[in-house]
């Protein structure tokens, strides 16, 4: 993912026309949603496994904090939804990672 994330990064968007760029504004909005989907369901996955017990962190929830620079309360507030969508809410989970709805709605 993230190579195909590299080729694209300077790309120049100052050519787009209005219709380009409306549709590649939906497009990275769409992806960002799947990318935040997929990171939520390898947390809560990476939560069952215990990761960040068996690396010596206090939980896996911190530990992933402190492995990507995000701030605790970030990365609770991230683990409370994971743990949500992998426990009854299929139809939001399914929805987040077609693209159809944001994080913020989840």
């Amino acid at each position: 993912m993230r190579e195909h994330v590299r080729e694209v990064a300077d790309a120049s968007v100052w050519s787009m026309d209005s219709d380009e760029t409306v549709a590649t504004l939906v497009a990275c909005t769409e992806l960002a949603a799947q990318v935040a989907e997929l990171e939520l369901r390898v947390a809560e996955h990476a939560a069952s496994a215990q990761v960040g017990e068996h690396a010596g962190a206090t939980s896996t929830t911190n530990w992933w904090a402190r492995q990507t620079n995000q701030t605790r309360t970030d990365a609770h507030s991230k683990m409370r939804l994971a743990t949500a969508l992998a426990s009854g809410h299929e139809p939001v989970r399914a929805a987040l990672a077609a693209g159809d709805l944001v994080v913020e709605q989840a």
